[in-house]
């Protein structure tokens, strides 16, 4: 089981990173260093007006999450309606 859910862990990360081009630039992040740049931060989410927003600091908005959220979030907003 062990196995099985590292497997899915890696799988994800490399889903995630793909899309945003994160590991072009710098090489694939494994472990620490994806938690500190993409998934460990610091947000609050709001609903405002039926949609769903990430409110981060801006250190964080600007650096490898930021690229990331937007390059994830274009290919949805173009989607919808």
């Amino acid at each position: 089981m062990w196995m099985w859910a590292a497997l899915l862990g890696l799988n994800i990360s490399s889903w995630l990173q793909a899309p945003t081009g994160h590991d072009e630039s710098d090489g694939r992040a494994h472990g620490k260093r994806l938690r500190r740049e993409l998934v460990c931060i610091a947000a609050r989410v709001t609903n405002h007006a039926g949609r769903l927003e990430v409110h981060t600091a801006p250190e964080d908005h600007a650096g490898h999450f930021g690229d990331a959220w937007r390059a994830l979030d274009a290919p949805l907003a173009a989607a919808s309606p």
